[in-house]
């Protein structure tokens, strides 16, 4: 139980875990967007497109090591590192198989 935040047990999981898809998904907008005049085919090897979940990961890494007190442990950060990877992996090919995108 994290003593510094008073979060439960049960709370903490459900806290972080929301933090890593909704920055999961804010890098799938992202890698989008740099991606946007691409075909889907062309878009899957950009390389900027990539940089959005390490950008991602790399910001959740110390905001949780902060703000959880119990944070840190390789059980935790490839939590954050597989979570983030997978549900921005999701997120970005349904956006570039779909069609929706940023153009403007």
């Amino acid at each position: 139980m994290s003593e510094t935040t008073g979060l439960s047990e049960k709370v903490r999981p459900l806290i972080d875990t929301s933090i890593i898809y909704i920055a999961a998904i804010i890098a799938a907008a992202v890698s989008a967007h740099y991606t946007a005049d691409l075909t889907a085919a062309a878009a899957a090897t950009e390389p900027s497109a990539f940089l959005a979940p390490l950008v991602a990961i790399a910001i959740q890494a110390p905001i949780f090591y902060f703000v959880f007190d119990d944070w840190g442990g390789p059980k935790d950060i490839g939590k954050t590192v597989a979570l983030t990877l997978v549900v921005w992996y999701v997120a970005w090919a349904f956006i570039l198989t779909s069609g929706a995108g940023f153009y403007g």
